[in-house]
């Protein structure tokens, strides 16, 4: 309420006094308008185990109606190791307005880590005078990984078949699986296998593939069955094997898997001696002594 005093003049007056009003300043106090972010004060992002650079600009859309001020958004260190920037935190500046968004910022996961609210971290805008703040949690989908690569057919390691058969078992559900994704690895002799076909073991779940690989003609050795890592082999949810990349904890590669022996050389008589009046010992070429009555 404002109140106006004064004193008569007496000049033209016939219903009252009459007021001059000389230089009257009006200066309502000026009320700062605090930048809050459109999502509230918690919202969800979603990625893949391992990924990197994960944009995540449109969650932190932030509303000031006092168009002059300068918005200033920074992020804390998430609780799961991941980094809301290269160095582990961000600052960006933007002019206010409506839904304004952070330029540029990323967020990569936490090295190996899964599951829902796997991480958590904050982000906080300032105009300079009023600051709001918002909890971002992270949900990391899982990567699926080679479980174990076994001998199928024949399941011993000792044999001389022309081929032999794996079983190759994943942690989950998987597609995308064929031949390029599988290597042979010789750890003794001089065996050469190759890899001649890749198929859908039949389990319920997707989750098991057969390689056939090729042994004909072979020499004798020790081989095993790794599985090469691409990011071509995915889950459901578009997850690569491993987590995004090949390389450190993005790499889903397989090296531990079961090794065959092939052993295709015919055995030699190479000698024959008398043990006694019933019994000859006759030695082949591997080595072993074999009496015979």
């Amino acid at each position: 309420e404002i109140q106006f005093t004064g004193t008569d003049s007496g000049v033209g007056t016939t219903n009252g006094p009459s007021f001059m009003l000389d230089d009257i300043d009006f200066d309502p106090a000026v009320t700062n308008e605090a930048p809050t972010f459109d999502n509230g004060d918690s919202t969800t992002i979603t990625v893949n185990e391992d990924s990197s650079g994960n944009d995540i600009t449109s969650v932190l859309a932030v509303t000031d109606s006092d168009g002059g001020d300068t918005l200033t958004c920074s992020s804390e260190t998430s609780t799961g190791g991941g980094s809301g920037g290269s160095t582990g935190g961000f600052t960006d500046s933007q002019s206010a307005g409506t839904s304004v968004t952070p330029s540029g910022l990323t967020y990569t996961p936490g090295s190996d880590i899964s599951g829902t609210t796997a991480e958590t971290f904050d982000v906080q805008v300032s105009d300079g005078t009023d600051t709001d703040t918002i909890t971002v949690n992270v949900d990391v989908q899982d990567a699926p990984e080679v479980s174990s690569i076994d001998r199928a057919s024949p399941t011993s390691q000792d044999t001389n078949a022309n081929s032999v058969t794996y079983d190759v078992t994943f942690s989950e559900s998987v597609s995308d699986v064929d031949t390029s994704d599988f290597t042979t690895t010789v750890t003794s002799g001089s065996p050469s296998p190759s890899i001649s076909s890749v198929g859908d073991a039949g389990d319920a779940d997707g989750s098991s593939y057969t390689v056939d690989v090729s042994v004909a003609n072979s020499g004798d050795g020790t081989f095993r069955l790794d599985l090469s890592d691409d990011d071509t082999i995915d889950n459901a949810n578009n997850v690569p094997l491993g987590g995004d990349g090949t390389s450190s904890a993005g790499d889903g590669s397989y090296i531990s898997g079961e090794s065959y022996t092939i052993d295709n050389t015919v055995p030699t008589l190479s000698g024959a001696s008398k043990v006694d009046d019933t019994t000859i010992r006759a030695t082949i070429t591997d080595g072993v002594d074999v009496d015979e009555s």
